[in-house]
């Protein structure tokens, strides 16, 4: 009994005494016109849409120990994102999962959940899948109540932190391109433009305002951009050129 106990207490005391092992820091991209599928060390798969970078920090399993014996550790799983990605999640209560983008923060609750922030979009969205998942702007007080969001909801975060809510049919529009689809669902002409040429790695741009603010609905198969802006032309009663790489869509 007296041998059990002192092991015990030696291993007690690795623990408590060890500094948290380094944390593995690893990095993932998806270059314009190519959709990239990555599994995380820890089970998580993420699937990056095209023109995406994660950055991601695994905690040391020591860290993971020293929170569940009770003392204070970051075990937290963390990924920085630049684009859009879905993340299908291998929850860990005593490892949370965040995502922080733009100015927010984005945890698991047990979730599969995608979070769209390119470095030009006014806001980051965050769409939940399956699950739950809390989300929170990082200018919030310490010790603020993160925004809970369920199957079907939609969170945006303006840059100054305020979090607007929606729900409906149209959240599984954001999850088409997983599913090898162009999905849009009354999207401005202009961003449907930009996603194209991301998708595909070709300039795609509509002419004038007037045009690039009217709303496009698409939904059909991911083949070429040269169907696909023909879709957008012919869903807007426009006509589309093609000047060397470039492809234009007019009046």
């Amino acid at each position: 009994m007296a041998r059990a106990t002192a092991l015990a207490a030696a291993v007690l005391l690795a623990v408590v005494g060890l500094d948290v092992l380094p944390d593995r820091h690893r990095a993932y991209t998806a270059p314009v016109g190519e959709r990239v599928t990555v599994f995380l060390p820890d089970g998580t798969r993420a699937d990056l849409h095209p023109g995406t970078r994660i950055d991601v920090v695994l905690p040391s399993p020591v860290a993971a120990m020293r929170r569940r014996l009770g003392f204070t550790a970051d075990a937290s799983r963390r990924v920085r994102l630049s684009g859009e990605a879905l993340f299908t999640v291998r929850h860990d209560a005593s490892r949370p999962f965040r995502v922080t983008a733009g100015g927010m923060v984005a945890e698991d609750l047990g979730t599969v959940f995608s979070v769209r922030a390119y470095p030009e979009d006014p806001r980051v969205r965050i769409v939940v899948a399956e699950g739950e998942v809390g989300v929170r702007s990082i200018t919030a007080p310490a010790g603020a109540e993160a925004v809970r969001l369920i199957r079907g909801q939609i969170a945006e975060v303006s840059r100054s932190g305020e979090i607007a809510l929606r729900s409906g049919q149209e959240a599984e529009a954001w999850f088409g391109w997983t599913r090898d689809r162009l999905v849009f669902r009354r999207e401005r002409a202009r961003d449907v433009a930009v996603a194209l040429s991301r998708w595909f790695g070709r300039p795609v741009f509509v002419a004038d305002a007037a045009l690039a603010d009217r709303r496009v609905t698409l939904d059909q198969p991911i083949t070429s951009v040269e169907a696909a802006a023909s879709a957008m032309a012919a869903a807007l009663g426009a006509s589309l050129t093609e000047r060397g790489d470039t492809i234009r869509i007019a009046r």
